[in-house]
Order: structure tokens, then C-alpha cells, then sequence
């Protein structure tokens, strides 16, 4: 890197530099282009990822990250001496920079205590701790949650040359994938529909039997065969004469093996949750359900980013989305019939 390049960098190039986010799966995924954004300024230097157990299999898999820290919250590093505990041992990795893309008091109470000499992040929670800080403004919904990440960049002086996601299952993954979905009946000339039935708030959850009817209606107008996904067990009953025809793998794979098994379906069906970001990144088409439409929760700022994505949303006449405090039953949800997320399924089919 040239002299002027150098001084472009806040004075010294970053040998070690430590990307934080330890959030939900979708969160993490639309991170990963800082990885890459760092890597393209600085080739040389080791990125390291600190994530949650979580999403560790989506770091890990990742071509530019070197090392990944898993910061366990509820277990390993509850409490102040786990908290002590890890930042004593980022301490002795030495970074020179981290980059924390989703404040919270334990995060950066991490990083001050590993004595990492430049912290930029988003002044939310204890700013103080931070001395590259950015003025909070996700809240404003006023850019996608994938580029308010790339803004933290920018008080870094490091350019934004690609906006691109992508995720990577591994080897392992994608074989055990492969025999599964033949374990289960699934041929290649099938047609898979993926269904994502769950988020993390009841306010992004389209009614269950919803899905249900829509599954049934996929089988029976389409032939297609119906897998469904889920971060945990869930029941997904059809009448005994299609059952056969859904792969129900809900709180039954892991994150890798959910990245392995979406690029074999034509199209996700999900609520605003992180397997749609993992679609995106796989280059398969969603259709997405949306509830919240209010500034900082809406389709702007979390919707998915494929080229040929699809997103459902109804206006409810809420003035304050009081997500899982909803008093009008989630009447956004209800708003949304079968027959219309069928009819914006159908072009992928």
C-alpha cells in the first residue's frame, strides 16, 4: 500500500482488525460485506469475527474471515468475570481495530477492556467507550441494515468498493444436505418450495394455518414438494393424503446445513427472518411477509436483497408498530390473504 493510501487510513495500516456482531442470523449475514470491504483495503491484515453461538457456522464459512470469536452471553461469558474473562483474551490477540456493528453495553465493555487502541461503532450504548463513534440513526429506517453496517466504515476512511452478500455453507454441509433431501424422497426434477413459518417476534409471524393452507395449495395446484424450516421443532400438519409431501426439517439442521439446503429449493416462502437474507446470499429467490411498516422495522431497512425478491406488507392504519405488544391482534398479519402469496409465489414456480 502506498504512503498516500497509508494516511488515508487514520495514520497506521491495521494489522489485526476485529469485526463485532453478535445478533440474529440475519443481522450477521448482511455484515459480511465489511469483511470484505476491509479485506480489499487491507489484504494483508488478519479480520477476525466475534459472533454469538448462534451464527458462528455463517462466520466460519466465510472466505474472508480469518478467526472467529464466539462471545456466549448465557453461558461461557455471562456475568462480569465471564465478560473479564473474554476481554482478557481478545487482549492478548492485539487488534488494532474494531469495527462493532451492533452496539450493546456488554460489547463494547468487551472491547474497551481489551484494550483495543480504535473502536468505531454506533454511539447507542456507552459511547464513551468508543472513540470513533457514529451519531445513531437506524432508528430512521432511512437506508438498508446491510448499509448502515458499511457506514461504520466510513469514519474508518475505508472506502465502500462492494455492497455484494453471499454465504458459504461448507463441504461437509452440502453432502449431508444432498443425502437428506434423498433420505426424504426429494429428487432433483422436483419442484421444492422452502417455508419459513417462524421469526423472533409473534409481530413477524403470518398466522401458522396460513402457511399451512398455502403448503397445501402448492402441492395440489403445482405438484410441488414443501420443506420446512425453523430454528426450533414446530408442527406442521397437512391432511393425511399430502403429508408425505413435506420435508419438515424445523429444529432439526443446523445454520450450515440450512445454508446447504436452501439453494435446492425454487423459492422461499418466509416471514421477515434471517433464512431470507441466507436465500439472498444464495442467489434463490423469496417471497417475504412483512407486519411492521413502521420507519426502522420496515421492508427499507430489513428487506431482502435479491435481485428478484418479492415483499408482501399491509398497511394497518397503526400509526406506532407496538410489535409483540400489538393490541389490534396483528391485524397487519391477518391483512394478507393465502390467495395473494400465492399469486406472487406463482412466477417462480
Amino acid at each position: 500500500m502506498c504512503l498516500s493510501m497509508k494516511e488515508t487510513y487514520l495514520k497506521k495500516v491495521p494489522q489485526r482488525i476485529l469485526v463485532v456482531r453478535t445478533d440474529r442470523i440475519g443481522d450477521v449475514v448482511l455484515s459480511l460485506p465489511v469483511v470484505d470491504n476491509l479485506k480489499r483495503a487491507f489484504p494483508e491484515a488478519r479480520v477476525c469475527f466475534m459472533c454469538s453461538p448462534l451464527t458462528q457456522d455463517i462466520v466460519l464459512n466465510y472466505p474472508g474471515v480469518d478467526e472467529v470469536i464466539v462471545f456466549d452471553k448465557k453461558k461461557r461469558h455471562k456475568g462480569f468475570f465471564g465478560l473479564l474473562s473474554l476481554a482478557f483474551a481478545i487482549r492478548r490477540k492485539k487488534f488494532d481495530w474494531a469495527v462493532i456493528l451492533h452496539a450493546t453495553n456488554s460489547v463494547n465493555s468487551v472491547v474497551f477492556l481489551s484494550g483495543i487502541p480504535l473502536r468505531a461503532g454506533w454511539a447507542r450504548k456507552m459511547r464513551w467507550l468508543l472513540n470513533k463513534p457514529l451519531p445513531y440513526a437506524k432508528n430512521k429506517g432511512e437506508m438498508h441494515e446491510r448499509d448502515y453496517n458499511l457506514e461504520v466504515l466510513k469514519v474508518l476512511g475505508v472506502p465502500v468498493v462492494t455492497r455484494d452478500v453471499s454465504v458459504h455453507a461448507s463441504k461437509t454441509a452440502e453432502e449431508n444436505m444432498k443425502q437428506r433431501l434423498i433420505e426424504s424422497g426429494v429428487s432433483e426434477n422436483d419442484l421444492l418450495v422452502g417455508i419459513h413459518p417462524l421469526s423472533s417476534c409473534p409481530s413477524k409471524m403470518w398466522p401458522r394455518a396460513r402457511f399451512e393452507t398455502l403448503a397445501l395449495r402448492l402441492i395440489q395446484d403445482y405438484g410441488a414438494k414443501i420443506v420446512v424450516i425453523g430454528g426450533e421443532k414446530l408442527s406442521f400438519s397437512l391432511e393425511p393424503s399430502v403429508q408425505d409431501m413435506v420435508i419438515n426439517f424445523s429444529g432439526l439442521i443446523s445454520i450450515d446445513e440450512l445454508v446447504a439446503l436452501i439453494p435446492h429449493c425454487r423459492v422461499l416462502v418466509s416471514n421477515d427472518s434471517g433464512p431470507v437474507h441466507i436465500a439472498a446470499g444464495v442467489g434463490i429467490p423469496c417471497v417475504v411477509i412483512f407486519g411492521r411498516k413502521q420507519k426502522g422495522l420496515s421492508p427499507r431497512r430489513w428487506g431482502p436483497l435479491g435481485e428478484h425478491d418479492k415483499v408482501i406488507i399491509k398497511d394497518a392504519g397503526c400509526v406506532e408498530c407496538l410489535a409483540h405488544r400489538c393490541t389490534r391482534e396483528f391485524l397487519c398479519l391477518r391483512s394478507i390473504p393465502v390467495e395473494e402469496v400465492l399469486i406472487t409465489v406463482k412466477p417462480f414456480l
